[in-house]
């Protein structure tokens, strides 16, 4: 087999780790708990019936949410917290300093990732995973949904929650587990799915990932994993990654010889539609998430239905009621004359796509952008900056750091400056202090106005919370005054 060569974990890292044998476990604490990946895995787990403690530097809305499901949870993390686990399973966040982790090793109890975990509970099925630099979670979900309601009741481990369940994890009574595979940190190279899928493949993550060639050749590792694969046609990196390679994918796109092929009839604001060609077959694919984006997810879905045996008739007349995934251009509320949608967008392809379906709303485009981490800004500010400049106005903040220390001279600044060299003549504004924010956008915001919350994690979901309150206290004040 010729293609790329086979990509070499650092030694240590987590594609080098074991998967352990889960069927011994009956009770798991999880440090970092809250997190999105995280809080999914502790879901499966209650549900599956092995209980789960935890903790977490803050409380949140997501530690009531497995409090209520089962979870014995801590806010702050010392060694008090652990009992007698069978093991203590660590987000990518948590440092081996961590009180915790320490009590544990000094207890003889195992320290897993996540990853590992993921890839115990995946052993002995028939698995799906879904890979990609963008639409992992969205593609992940509709594959779980289409599944579940042809009677598979499938399992499924997604990092985000749908709408329709308020969930992103769940034990099923079938042999099917679903689940979404993270090449963030090389731990897709856990899992041996028997479906898996690849969205698309562009540069990022280059704190693990030497550059682009190195990303491609993990995910040609992965591929080579898989013992079915299913590609977006459409994208040049997955193209590059499977070229000699000797794989031969199911594929997906909108160009031509393509196993599915999409055809986009209509974009609304709310809703897309398309046909796709399967088998010399049209059918119609009607979806009450927007974007031509959420169109190949759901041809990426419809494929890796048919591998389990479901029609593709049946995969779409599934996907005309799925609701979306929790901050995928989720639509928030209205305030002051304004629609405010939140989104998960952090990587410059995903900020043009939300800013795209954004700007067919209508009315002016007021984007509310944290960045996601220090490296992330160093690395790609300048195409940062100019997704960005898609919107008519664009207010700016320093990173959240999520794991990462700051790095001296990367700040939201950088992204501004770029902006306004894209886009000269559009407001765009850097404030430093999260506390600004909210009335700074408050006084912005004009009748007709879309406000896009933008940032993978951290603060911008509160921002347009806050913003919106703003926005209501102004008018009850206004009536009042007139009244």
């Amino acid at each position: 087999m010729s293609g790329l060569p086979a990509f070499e974990p650092k030694p240590g890292s987590i594609p080098t780790l074991p998967v352990p044998d889960a069927s011994a476990w009956r009770r798991l604490h999880l440090v970092g708990i809250g997190g999105a990946g995280m809080r999914s895995i502790a879901r499966f787990l209650l549900d599956s019936g092995i209980e789960v403690t935890g903790s977490d530097l803050k409380d949140s809305p997501a530690l009531d949410g497995l409090r209520a499901a089962g979870a014995a949870v801590h806010v702050g993390h010392q060694a008090g917290n652990l009992g007698r686990p069978d093991a203590v399973v660590v987000s990518s966040a948590v440092p081996p300093a961590n009180p915790e982790v320490r009590a544990a090793a000094d207890a003889g109890i195992p320290v897993l990732a996540r990853a590992q975990v993921l890839a115990a509970l995946m052993r002995g099925t028939r698995s799906v995973a879904v890979a990609g630099t963008h639409g992992k979670t969205t593609t992940t979900s509709m594959i779980a949904v289409v599944l579940g309601r042809a009677g598979l009741s499938p399992s499924f481990v997604i990092g985000g929650e749908l709408n329709e369940i308020g969930s992103g994890a769940e034990c099923g009574t079938g042999d099917v587990f679903v689940a979404e595979a993270d090449e963030s940190d090389g731990t897709f190279l856990l899992l041996e799915p028997g479906v898996g899928v690849v969205t698309n493949v562009e540069e990022d993550h280059l704190t693990f990932y030497a550059d682009r060639e190195d990303i491609e050749r993990a995910f040609a590792s992965f591929a080579r994993r898989c013992g079915r694969l299913i590609a977006c046609w459409d994208d040049a990196g997955v193209r590059r990654f499977l070229e000699g390679s000797g794989i031969e994918p199911v594929t997906y796109g909108t160009g031509p010889e393509v196993d599915l092929r999409l055809r986009v009839e209509e974009l609304e604001p709310y809703r897309a539609r398309g046909v796709v060609e399967v088998e010399g077959r049209e059918i119609s694919l009607d979806l009450a998430v927007p974007g031509e984006h959420n169109l190949l997810n759901a041809c990426a879905a419809v494929a890796a239905a048919g591998c389990l045996g479901v029609a593709a008739e049946d995969a779409a007349a599934a996907l005309s009621s799925f609701a979306g995934v929790r901050r995928r251009f989720e639509r928030r509320g209205e305030a002051g004359g304004a629609t405010f949608v939140d989104d998960y967008s952090h990587h410059p392809t995903e900020i043009s796509a939300a800013l795209s379906v954004a700007r067919g709303v209508g009315g002016r485009v007021v984007a509310v952008c944290q960045p996601l981490r220090y490296s992330r800004t160093q690395s790609m500010w300048r195409a940062l900056g100019e997704s960005l400049a898609a919107a008519d106005v664009a207010v700016v903040t320093d990173p959240y750091a999520a794991s990462e220390q700051p790095i001296p001279g990367v700040t939201g600044k950088l992204i501004v400056d770029a902006f306004a060299e894209s886009a000269p003549g559009r407001r765009v504004i850097y404030l430093r202090h999260l506390a600004e924010v909210a009335p700074v956008v408050a006084g912005l915001v004009r009748a007709g106005d879309l406000v896009i919350t933008i940032g993978g994690g951290g603060d911008a979901p509160m921002i347009g919370e806050e913003v919106m309150e703003l926005l209501r206290e102004r008018e009850e004040a206004a009536r009042e005054a007139v009244g």
